[in-house]
């Protein structure tokens, strides 16, 4: 497990409503141990694509706050 890297995985979203679960995606952030490594993904379509990759990669487990929501907010679109 020498190659493993842990991302911490954070997402911004629109305003709650009543009846609205996961409100629409406004930007991600991402953070590894490394200092320097963090990033604000204001483009949707690339926290959207770093979570496509860090789930398809066995060496990359993601941590976050409330990851579950995050993770129901990047499913609903």
């Amino acid at each position: 497990m020498s190659g493993l890297k842990v991302w911490s995985f954070d997402t911004e979203i629109h305003r709650k409503r009543p009846g609205l679960v996961s409100p629409p995606l406004v930007c991600g952030s991402i953070v590894a141990r490394e200092l320097g490594s963090e990033r604000l993904m204001i483009d949707k379509a690339q926290a959207r694509q770093f979570l496509a990759n860090a789930i398809s990669n066995r060496d990359i487990h993601l941590v976050g706050a409330n990851l579950t929501y995050d993770l129901g907010v990047m499913a609903a679109k």
